[in-house]
């Protein structure tokens, strides 16, 4: 490969990142919002087709970056011609931010259908 087909390649999975970031981000926002909004209104399957939905998406971007952050890392070490050892922190940090993300996303969404419970169990006293 030419020097500038490795910085177009390296330069376009950077990009695609960000783009799958960003999506993350929208994603995560837009589940935040239906469930602090109508969380508590929702039935079970609902709720459970809302999640898993939300879920489902979020771990493909998860997995979507991890193998764009090792392609990135990879075309680099070749392209300066050096020995990049793979670290975990390369590979891990940025998916596992994002799992983070994702698992506090579910937490959020128990402690809501928790408290709808609450409200409820108060209210029937």
């Amino acid at each position: 490969m030419t020097d500038y087909e490795y910085q177009d390649l390296i330069i376009g999975l950077n990009s695609n990142l960000t783009d799958l970031t960003a999506v993350f981000i929208s994603v995560f926002i837009a589940y935040m919002v239906c469930i602090y909004l109508v969380g508590e209104k929702l039935t079970r399957f609902q709720l459970f087709a809302v999640t898993l939905a939300h879920s489902t998406f979020s771990l493909f971007l998860v997995f979507l970056t991890f193998n764009s952050m090792s392609r990135v890392v990879e075309l680099a070490s070749e392209y300066f011609e050096i020995e990049v050892e793979a670290t975990t922190s390369i590979y891990i940090t940025g998916p596992a931010v994002l799992f983070s993300v994702w698992l506090l996303s579910i937490v959020f969404m128990i402690q809501i259908r928790l408290r709808a419970r609450r409200n409820e169990s108060a209210n029937d006293a």
